[in-house]
């Protein structure tokens, strides 16, 4: 009888090896784009959770809050014109029905959306990311301030009238703000002057906020501008 013919262990290890290369392959040019399509979405949640509660705010006629916990942990706070306490996830973007102000006591989490952890909301000037110059952005938008989160948190109201105000009551203030959003793994290592290629893939997200009519703008940089994507 003729023995069947196999496999040696020098032509599997052959084939492993070819499979290994091509996985790797994969991995390195899959990762950047799946890294941006994280960044996109977290930058959507923030888009729609703002338009949801601006919407609602209108047509309801009462205030809404949205609140945005960029913390590791989970963050226990006391809203605008509220007496009752709600806990925050971590990498968290809330949607919160302020309710009846007048009895302060009837405010609730409607509803919660939780982001990747190695997506970051407006890093600081101090860390290893560098922004484009407002300047980048058209006018009007030019002249609006980054948003700086104390202690990692920012929360803006919608009124029945649509205007986004930093609390809740008609004598809050507009807001007037640019939210940037980047791969964590994008642009590590020393800070820099200049836009190299894993800035420009790391900060091509944002969303700028208008306060007197709450009006939402949703972002893409393609050097050496922004672009708006009408939505």
């Amino acid at each position: 009888m003729r023995k069947a013919k196999g496999f040696s262990v020098l032509e599997i290890l052959v084939v492993t090896f070819i499979l290994l290369v091509f996985v790797g392959l994969a991995v390195f040019y899959l990762a950047p784009q799946r890294r941006q399509i994280k960044t996109e979405d977290t930058a959507r949640i923030v888009y729609n959770m703002m338009r949801q509660a601006r919407l609602l705010a209108i047509t309801r006629r009462i205030y809404y809050g949205v609140v945005i916990n960029t913390n590791a942990t989970s963050q226990t706070i006391t809203l605008s014109n509220s007496t009752l306490n709600f806990t925050f996830p971590a990498n968290s973007v809330s949607l919160v029905d302020m309710g009846l102000l007048a009895n302060q006591t009837d405010q609730r989490i409607q509803l919660t959306n939780i982001y990747p952890r190695d997506v970051v909301i407006n890093p600081s000037n101090t860390s290893n990311y560098y922004i484009p110059a407002k300047t980048s952005f058209p006018v009007l938008e030019s002249n609006f301030s980054d948003v700086t989160f104390p202690s990692g948190m920012f929360i803006c109201y919608f009124d029945p009238a649509g205007r986004a105000l930093d609390s809740a009551t008609e004598s809050g203030n507009q807001i007037y703000r640019i939210f940037y959003f980047c791969p964590e793994q994008e642009n590590k290592g020393a800070a820099t002057n200049t836009l190299n290629s894993a800035t420009v893939l790391g900060l091509t997200k944002a969303i700028t906020l208008y306060g007197a009519t709450g009006g939402i703008n949703f972002w893409r940089y393609e050097s050496p501008n922004w672009k708006s994507n009408r939505q």
